[in-house]
């Protein structure tokens, strides 16, 4: 990997892009990182084999901006490997990503540059979010925090976009392709595992466009298969206390999820957990 650097010596700071089918907004994502204070940035994007005008969008940009690089996949190869392939092809000291539906303000990059510190895992912020009624809220309200092992594991609390050392996610083989969903929360906790704590401020450099929210929700069956997939992953990591209640989480969203209830539950949730077999048992007796 290259820690190039411009002229003036700012770090040079690699941006990737994942697209499929939404050639308007993957524009609009484009031009925010084009437009972007902060001057020394890459810019990969990769198209996942769209059937629509993307290929011609990026072409386009790429052909006006020489900082823009990009691959365009035959086939479709899925979220993960494209991270991928951007993670191996970046030539920047630090990376960070962005979704083709949503944009970066113009600060971004220059923030994060000016507030890095390696003694954290990576670095996040607080995101705007476009709601589908116009209105702009808050992921997090105004909430700052060190972002420990403890805070990961329980939800995701940095969001779907970080900024880290390149070389960090390459030493841990990038995202997961096993991992079919929420790859940005597995991703998050094995960061902060390996190394340490990461740190979310309270900036607001990022929008989140959810009035397309139709194209955002997922299959409920999926979600809960996603979240039993990450417990198993990481359930080595959790104290006894987290533990359960994920366990009650999962279990508490879908009753036939086959997570067995501990003597833990009744002491550290006494209520959740009476209320959750009870439930169960209802169910059970009303199926038979």
């Amino acid at each position: 990997m290259s820690n190039l650097t411009n002229n003036n010596g700012l770090p040079l700071i690699t941006v990737y892009i994942t697209s499929f089918n939404r050639p308007e907004m993957l524009s609009r994502a484009i031009e925010s990182v084009i437009n972007q204070s902060y001057v020394n940035w890459e810019l990969i994007i990769i198209d996942d084999a769209s059937d629509n005008d993307v290929a011609s969008v990026i072409i386009k940009y790429s052909h006006l901006d020489s900082r823009i690089k990009y691959w365009i996949n035959e086939k479709q190869s899925g979220a993960n490997f494209n991270r991928n392939l951007a993670i191996e092809k970046a030539q920047g000291k630090y990376i960070t990503g962005l979704d083709d539906d949503d944009y970066f303000k113009p600060n971004r990059l220059e923030f994060f540059m000016g507030n890095y510190n390696s003694k954290y895992a990576f670095i996040c912020d607080n995101r705007d979010v476009l709601e589908s009624d116009g209105t702009i809220s808050q992921s997090y309200k105004s909430k700052e925090q060190e972002v420990s092992l403890s805070d990961i594991l329980k939800s995701n609390v940095c969001g779907n976009q970080i900024f880290a050392e390149t070389q960090r996610l390459r030493k841990l083989g990038g995202f997961d392709l096993n991992i079919r969903k929420f790859q940005d929360h597995d991703m998050w906790i094995s960061l902060i595992s390996n190394f340490g704590s990461a740190y979310r401020f309270n900036e607001c450099s990022y929008v989140v466009d959810v009035r397309h929210e139709q194209q955002r929700i997922s299959n409920i069956e999926d979600t809960n298969q996603a979240n039993v997939v990450l417990y198993y992953k990481y359930k080595n990591l959790y104290t006894p206390y987290t533990d359960s209640s994920i366990r009650l989480k999962i279990a508490s969203a879908n009753l036939d999820t086959d997570l067995p209830f501990k003597v833990t539950d009744f002491i550290f949730h006494p209520i959740e957990s009476l209320k959750l077999a009870t439930r169960k048992t209802l169910k059970k007796h009303k199926a038979e």
